[in-house]
């Protein structure tokens, strides 16, 4: 299959959504997503291309796509000290509870103005507000995301930071903010 369903996003903007579900887009690739987006009546369609790769970036433009964003991608190794950091009184970590998620979402507002679909206008502002809402309140019950962790004043929500496990060992952080007084 060279496309990935975008089920949670195509549910929210009420329209089928998919993502290109391959490392490059060759001729044959193209060949398939066309066929697969008839098929399954598409309407949306993503992929991501390493800026690098000038080739991969010009199929794509060639194909249609047009650039809305870019990801920058970070890696870290992590040891037992990086989890010790000097600590502050009434200031720390931990894992956010659905009492926090008013606090979460009033603190997420505005801050995804440059995000994909933001910026792409075929996007109503409400749904995209709901998409970030829902997936923000989804990982404080372990949905999608599989966590999400705050950082706290005396009990407060001012930051938060949602992850998903991708295996054992991995993890891949989903949405972060930082509420606008602490910025």
């Amino acid at each position: 299959m060279a496309l990935k369903l975008l089920n949670w996003d195509s549910e929210i903007f009420g329209f089928a959504m998919a993502a290109v579900n391959a490392p490059k887009l060759t001729p044959e690739i193209m060949s398939l997503i066309q066929h697969e987006t008839e098929e399954q009546k598409i309407r949306f369609l993503q992929t991501v291309c390493d800026c690098a790769d000038l080739g991969n970036i010009h199929q794509a433009e060639t194909a249609g796509f047009h650039f809305v964003d870019i990801r920058l991608t970070f890696q870290k190794i992590l040891s037992s000290s990086d989890f010790m950091p000097e600590k502050k009184p009434g200031i720390y970590f931990g894992l956010a509870t659905p009492a926090h998620i008013p606090a979460i979402l009033e603190m997420s507002t505005d801050l995804y103005q440059d995000f994909r679909y933001y910026v792409d206008m075929q996007f109503p502002r409400g749904k995209v507000d709901t998409f970030y809402h829902t997936w923000l309140s989804n990982a404080v019950y372990g949905r999608y995301d599989h966590l999400c962790y705050c950082l706290f004043i005396d009990d407060t929500p001012i930051g938060y930071c949602t992850i998903r496990f991708t295996d054992p060992h991995s993890a891949s952080l989903g949405l972060f903010g930082i509420a606008s007084a602490h910025q």
